[in-house]
């Protein structure tokens, strides 16, 4: 059978695929509180996450990723997402660099691309992350301003039914998919996650954060509100371990891991834990 690679020369090979990025940038404006969502999904590192496989639908040739993120961590590189489909770890990636500033992270096809932007500052950032094969157009948005942009993964297409998780990196264990990797778990919080099968403008982008005709926007593919059931008991205890998505495509996420992420709920400037 196939040898894992023992993790230090794993770790080096991901090093020299690491593109350094410009200076860093740091968001100095004001935060965007009043656009915040009330519903989110608290994650605690370790091996906790949100875990949707086989994921189908996912676009081949365009796709974007939105989402609210908040966090001050800096013990660890923390991944918000992976997505990972046949034999290429990192198909579609969004996380922090090693680097010391926690950069973010965009990687397509296995090639990952610095961006010099921090946002581990405690407060809450919108991120959307958009990328197109025709011509590897990458663009990253923080809070609706253009922030990076570059090309890659010109030419490539995305495998479907792979593995997507929330909270969680990714890498292939002696030919299978999918072990997690504690190092570069999410401590923090996510909100009103999308994907799209699209590349969205920037007016689209704008429209997520402060949900401006938002839903007539082409190409959503799975969408997490976070919000919590009102339905019966039984449901509610159902909901404890399953995160429906509310795209409408029923591509519904299972709480995995130790410890396990939990709803929370926002309070005008405080999160409250409301499922355990």
């Amino acid at each position: 059978g196939v040898r894992p690679v023992p993790y230090l020369r794993w770790s080096e090979e991901q090093w020299s695929r690491q593109v350094r990025p410009p200076a860093l940038i740091r968001p100095l404006w004001t935060p965007l509180t009043a656009a915040v969502p009330d519903n989110s999904m608290a994650f605690y590192g370790g091996s906790g996450g949100l875990a949707i496989y086989p994921f189908r639908g996912m676009s081949a040739m365009q796709v974007s990723a939105t989402f609210w993120m908040s966090t001050d961590s800096l013990a660890k590189a923390g991944t918000f997402f992976s997505y990972v489909a046949g034999p290429v770890e990192e198909t579609f990636t969004i996380q922090e660099s090693e680097m010391e500033a926690r950069d973010l992270m965009v990687w397509i096809g296995g090639r990952g691309q610095r961006t010099g932007v921090v946002v581990a500052d405690g407060y809450w950032h919108h991120i959307a992350v958009t990328w197109s094969s025709y011509d590897g157009a990458t663009f990253v948005y923080i809070d609706g301003m253009l922030m990076y942009s570059t090309r890659m993964g010109k030419g490539l297409a995305i495998g479907d039914g792979g593995s997507l998780v929330l909270g969680q990196d990714q890498r292939i264990e002696s030919g299978w998919c999918c072990g997690f990797m504690p190092n570069r778990a999410y401590v923090g919080q996510l909100a009103d996650f999308k994907l799209w099968s699209v590349a969205l403008g920037l007016d689209e982008v704008r429209a997520q954060i402060h949900a401006k005709d938002s839903t007539k926007i082409r190409g959503l593919i799975l969408r997490f509100d976070f919000k919590p059931s009102k339905s019966s008991e039984q449901e509610v205890e159902l909901w404890k371990h399953v995160i429906p998505d509310v795209s409408g495509l029923h591509h519904d996420a299972v709480r995995v891991g130790d410890p396990l992420p939990s709803l929370a709920q926002r309070d005008r400037g405080n999160l409250t834990t409301q499922v355990s």
